[in-house]
């Protein structure tokens, strides 16, 4: 009876080994089988590794500047959501900021004040040329002198 149980022992034993084999083989089948039916429906082409791999191991892979500029483009966007109004965005029409609609009266305003500030700024710019082109006048003129001397000779009548 000692004998047959241990034998009986032995082959449990062999049994447990092969079923914890057989176990691991199926777990890596599931692992694969489902990393690449979520690539699949999720789109990404297989070029992300699975959500659960290890953190290091996925940054371990990019390079440094794509490091750098994904924290940089973070911030960026940061910096651009805190800038943001975060108010009611209504579309009533009106590119003002205040709440209520302005009259045809408040809007003539606004356009001529507009109008005239560009017009001051077109001003500005035209006389900004025209010293310019007067400056290279000038620079032209002092370059292209013809290079003669004085009307009479020093020393001779």
């Amino acid at each position: 009876l000692a004998a047959a149980m241990h034998v009986a022992a032995e082959r449990m034993e062999k049994l447990e080994s092969v079923i914890q084999e057989f176990g691991q083989a199926l777990q890596m089948v599931n692992l694969i089988s489902g990393s690449t039916l979520r690539d699949a429906v999720g789109g990404r082409g297989g070029v992300e590794q699975s959500p659960d791999a290890h953190p290091a191991s996925r940054e371990s892979t990019r390079s440094f500047l794509l490091k750098k500029g994904d924290a940089e483009t973070q911030e960026l966007h940061k910096a651009a959501s805190a800038l943001r109004p975060s108010g009611n965005c209504g579309g009533t029409g009106s590119l003002s900021s205040s709440a209520k609609p302005l009259t045809k009266e408040e809007m003539d305003k606004a356009r001529n004040a507009r109008l005239a500030k560009l017009e001051e700024q077109q001003a500005q710019k035209q006389k900004e040329m025209e010293d310019a082109e007067e400056r290279g006048k000038a620079r032209d003129s002092l370059f292209n002198r013809p290079l003669t001397g004085p009307a009479k000779q020093l020393g001779r009548l």
